[in-house]
């Protein structure tokens, strides 16, 4: 049985892009197809401004690994990435529980 695994992207955001950036990463949750993704959250920081986290759990690291070589993911990084003050910060994990 393989492990669920989790991603979590975090950014800074420009404060001009804030509505941009959240419509680029729902944009992509709805016309990507995700296969193997459990579910996603998109949160936005309540104590540092500018600042989400985009935190996927997926049934296994190779369906995140696959997901990542789609055309539509390689679009959203294209119009996310202009959107941040910095490069985002990627963290990963086993799900435990």
């Amino acid at each position: 049985m393989s492990e669920k695994f989790m991603h979590v992207g975090k950014f800074i955001v420009n404060q001009e892009n804030r509505d941009e950036f959240i419509s680029v990463m729902k944009d992509y949750e709805s016309t990507t197809e995700q296969n193997g993704l459990d579910h996603s959250h998109l949160i936005e920081a309540e104590n540092e401004p500018n600042m989400f986290w985009y935190v996927t759990i997926w049934l296994s690291r190779a369906d995140w690994e696959a997901v990542e070589q789609l055309d539509g993911h390689k679009r959203m990084h294209e119009r996310r990435d202009p959107l941040l003050v910095q490069p985002a910060n990627q963290n990963f994990g086993t799900v435990i529980g």
